[in-house]
């Protein structure tokens, strides 16, 4: 069997191969292509603790979990978990989860019935206390100056600005969660795969070049390249405004920015972004009877609190057809952002992956992440705790066809996986699984199966399936053919 490496670069030289996205073969990329996180469960998991359950039949996909929900974004809520992250992992089939439970954290190592699923507060860490501090004092002076500060004000400040929580990757088994890439290397090969398409509808521009928004500690961006390392030349650009997160990705011998505008014109090349637009700042709106109101942030004592006051014109314009007394979720960050992409890409794709708002009560809730657990009060500690709340992508797609990009398509993150050739991955890895057996290596075929098992994470449609994947381009590029397949897949 070839490796993955060898077909992804195929598929960027331009050579296109229908077979290549049916990949199989050994365990690929050595053991440094996972992370640490599958290495830990690899070497704590023995046979006797996988779950005895039967294989389905070839060509069916079964979703197994590590110890029920290892994911991204859980924005119902988790309960603590006995252990550190990882102690009390097991393999199984995973089950349904309750309603707008997105799946971000570690914990949640058993099943519970939907109404036993609540926010955790978690207290900040005692090292953390001194930076809180200085994030909370940068706040009150914001709001000294200028009155009630904006959500997206008060989120900028308590995430990016120095000492905020973004301020050093908070990513990772030792972070405060995890993302795909760190869950299973075959993300990383799904999305090499996805771009490869799009630089060969490029024309295979030599350097391929890729620019990464929000690249955070690296996890992702180290194993594209491993990935894609025999596929020629790659001009590989991350963008990141993290001072921890730009130190990181300079030992991959990238490219770093601090911003679009620096790497700007953004010609002949793929941008991708990977849970970017779920954290930049938005703003929260209203509906009282008086009209629409937004939600402001104040200072009251030592806390932070609410304030609603009418909203502006602006606001009210990007809210539309915001309606009803429940909270609405403005991405004023992720439309700028949209409109900058479309001023800086000339004959470029855009692909964003992220969590879509699924509705109004559980998507619009605003949460945080902390020690893997979801934090239901983001404005105490401001700074030591990740805020987040579902996207509006009809918004965001809304908003990149005003401002001149084409909206190719927007699919599931497991129809995309699946039509990238996971299936089939999958069925080759069990036969090499049987194979080991048979030969009499079981340890061998228990991690094999315990990586299959790890990568159909990503397919879960509970958690990490759930996210979207949004293709962009400026106008007049194709449609790439793995998203007319996930598509087809989707009906």
């Amino acid at each position: 069997m070839r490796d993955p490496r060898q077909l992804v670069a195929a598929r960027w030289r331009g050579v296109h191969r229908r077979d290549a996205v049916a990949v199989g073969g050994p365990e690929p990329i050595g053991r440094q292509g996972e992370t640490d996180l599958l290495e830990e469960l690899a070497h704590r998991a023995g046979p006797g603790r996988l779950a005895r359950v039967a294989e389905p039949p070839p060509g069916r996909l079964r979703i197994a979990v590590v110890g029920g929900a290892s994911g991204e974004r859980d924005v119902a809520g988790q309960e603590p978990s006995p252990g550190a992250a990882l102690d009390y992992e097991h393999l199984g089939p995973v089950g349904g989860r309750p309603d707008g439970d997105h799946g971000r954290g570690l914990a949640d190592r058993s099943a519970h019935a939907p109404d036993s699923r609540r926010p955790v507060t978690v207290q900040a860490p005692i090292g953390s206390c001194l930076v809180s501090a200085e994030i909370a004092e940068r706040i009150r002076g914001a709001i000294a100056e200028r009155g009630p500060i904006s959500f997206a004000e008060f989120m900028d400040l308590a995430l990016y600005a120095q000492g905020g929580f973004y301020d050093d990757p908070p990513v990772g088994r030792v972070g405060d969660f995890v993302t795909s890439p760190h869950i299973h290397w075959w993300f990383a090969y799904a999305v090499a795969k996805a771009l490869g398409e799009l630089q060969e509808a490029l024309g295979d521009p030599s350097p391929a070049r890729v620019v990464e928004v929000g690249a955070g500690d690296g996890t992702l961006a180290r194993t594209l390249l491993d990935i894609v390392r025999d596929a020629g030349p790659v001009d590989y650009v991350a963008v990141e405004r993290s001072a921890g997160a730009i130190e990181r990705l300079r030992e991959l011998q990238v490219r770093t920015a601090t911003a679009l505008a620096d790497v700007a014109p953004i010609r002949d090349a793929t941008v991708f972004a990977n849970e970017l637009l779920d954290n930049l700042p938005f703003r929260r709106v209203r509906r009282r009877d008086g009209g629409l109101v937004e939600v402001r942030i104040d200072a009251l004592g030592h806390a932070f609190v609410e304030r609603e006051v009418p909203a502006d014109e602006d606001l009210r314009a990007d809210a539309g057809g915001a309606g009803g007394r429940d909270e609405t979720i403005v991405p004023t960050g992720a439309l700028a952002f949209i409109d900058e992409l479309a001023r800086v890409c000339e004959r470029s794709y855009v692909l964003l992956i992220d969590y879509a708002e699924a509705d109004v009560a559980s998507s619009d809730r605003v949460h945080g992440y902390r020690d893997h657990r979801v934090v239901a009060d983001v404005l105490s500690s401001p700074g030591t705790t990740d805020i987040t709340a579902g996207v509006n992508l009809d918004a965001v797609s809304a908003r990149a066809s005003a401002s001149g990009l084409d909206v190719l398509g927007r699919v599931s993150q497991r129809d995309a996986l699946v039509a990238l050739g996971f299936r089939g991955w999958a069925e080759r890895q069990r036969e090499r699984q049987a194979s080991l057996l048979a030969d009499g290596r079981d340890v061998e075929a228990t991690r094999c199966w315990e990586s299959r098992s790890r990568a159909t994470l990503l397919l879960d449609p509970g958690g990490l399936g759930r996210l979207s994947w949004l293709l962009l381009a400026t106008p007049g590029l194709p449609r790439p053919q793995w998203l007319e397949l996930a598509a087809e897949e989707a009906v």
